[in-house]
């Protein structure tokens, strides 16, 4: 069975809330967030995973066949955390950019990324104090392996990670929907080869924590 993640679930899965071009399809889900939210989920067909994204994702590479973030990645501050608690973390500064390699390293090639965040245009996107990123189209699309920004400033943001824009644009007025594709002409083996400590190492075990239906090693 194909898998799914989401990431930052909360209580209400996006993965819950029935999207017909996605759920309908044969996706078994896990969703993953900081909180332990495993009691909204014991009754629904979906297994739940307390993890904190400072960390790596607890799954091996090339994992899953689908990734979904529904109003979560606002919420990530600007400097990856670590940077201040841990002396041996050597990867990028910027949490964005940490938890888009670490999505790219456990999607399998070709499989696709939707994020939805607050568009910044609009109040919502303002309205709380958690909130540390504000998004546009713009802000997306530098992600693409294609964009100007592609050749020199990935490097040094430390995006190892391989994109495709595929969808970008507003919805209903208030809310920024991007897709993008997971790109593999260098799996995270060689990622992790040729950049060093910059990438975390094998072996992504959780906790020994067993899922029903799921191995997760």
């Amino acid at each position: 069975m194909k898998l799914g993640l989401e990431l930052g679930s909360g209580p209400y899965a996006y993965a819950l809330a029935g999207m017909d071009d996605v759920t309908k399809k044969p996706f078994r889900w896990i969703c993953l967030d900081k909180t332990d939210f495993s009691e909204t989920y014991e009754h629904a067909d979906i297994a739940f995973v307390q993890h904190d994204v400072c960390y790596e994702l607890p799954f091996r590479d090339d994992y899953f066949d689908i990734a979904w973030t529904h109003h979560a990645m606002e919420h990530l501050p600007h400097i990856q955390p670590r940077v201040y608690t841990d002396s041996n973390y050597r990867g990028p500064q910027d949490f964005l950019i940490f938890v888009m390699n670490e999505v790219w390293r456990v999607l399998r090639p070709g499989a696709d990324f939707h994020v939805i965040v607050p568009w910044r245009e609009h109040s919502n996107a303002w309205r709380s104090p958690t909130h540390y990123r504000f998004f546009g189209l713009e802000l997306w699309y530098t992600f693409d392996y294609s964009h100007k920004n592609a050749i020199g400033n990935h490097g040094e943001w430390g995006l190892h990670s391989k994109w495709a824009i595929v969808g970008n644009k507003i919805i209903d007025g208030c809310h920024s929907y991007a897709i993008l594709k997971a790109l593999q002409w260098e799996s995270p083996t060689e990622a992790r080869e040729r950049h060093g400590r910059c990438l975390p190492p094998t072996g992504y075990q959780y906790a020994g924590r067993k899922i029903e239906g799921v191995t997760c090693v």
